[in-house]
This record gives structure tokens, sequence and C-alpha cells, in this order.
């Protein structure tokens, strides 16, 4: 899932909404989810601030499947794909993993240039065959 919009439009609540879905295995906008581990990726808002929001969407770290938030990523976005790729790998419980915002790893000077935008969303396509991805 790719989900995309203006600036304050509920991209980072509609992201923490499908990670505590997942993480209870609870359904999501009509749509079965299976329960299981979720990492969150949010590079905008600090951890406190994730996490009580998290919580006051009904996710419960002793009840529900771990959601493990991560604040910062490397600043090449070779080394952070491979960073990601080896933690998903390692923790095969995950089923979800949502950047928030794909803009900060893509480090795209402007996203209104097609063709740079691309050439990053290139390099982290070859996660969609073996992941699922939710960008926001």
């Amino acid at each position: 899932m790719e989900n995309g919009a203006k600036a304050k439009q509920g991209k980072s609540n509609l992201s923490r909404a499908l990670a505590v879905a997942v993480a209870k295995g609870v359904p999501f906008l009509g749509r079965d989810a299976t329960r299981s581990g979720v990492i969150l990726v949010s590079l905008e808002d600090p951890l406190f601030h994730v996490d009580h929001h998290l919580k006051a969407l009904g996710w419960s770290a002793e009840t529900d499947e771990p959601i493990l938030i991560l604040e910062a990523i490397d600043s090449n976005l070779d080394r952070t794909l491979e960073g990601l790729s080896t933690s998903l790998t390692a923790m095969p419980d995950v089923r979800l993993l949502v950047i928030d915002h794909l803009g900060k790893v893509l480090k795209v000077k402007d996203f209104s240039e097609y063709k740079p935008v691309m050439a990053e969303v290139k390099k982290s396509s070859r996660w969609h065959g073996s992941f699922r991805v939710s960008t926001s």
C-alpha cells in the first residue's frame, strides 16, 4: 500500500491505524489483517508521540504483536535498504513494514521531478516481491 497526500492530511494516522490492526489481527478498512509483528519507521514524530498514538488506537504491548518503532535510519539509501532487509529477514514474524515518510528515506530534493524520484523508488522495489511495504 502506498499512502500519499499533501502535508497534514492524515497519512501518519492512517499508517499507524494499519500497524495497530495488523498487530491486533483485526480488519482494516473492511479487509482482514493477519496478526503479526510490525516495524514502523517514524522519521518525523518523536517516539513518545508515536507510542502514545499507537496506545490511543488500542495497541497493547502486553497482548498484541510487537510494533518496533525506529526513529532513525542510515543517511545512505543502499545501507538503509540493506539494514531493513536484514532486520526483516531476522524477524520472520514481521509482516508489515511502514515507512513514515518515504521522502525522508529516498532523499529526493524535489518530489515533483519524476526521474530522480523513480530512480530512488526503483532501488527499494526489490522488496516488493518479498515483503509487503506501506509507505507514507
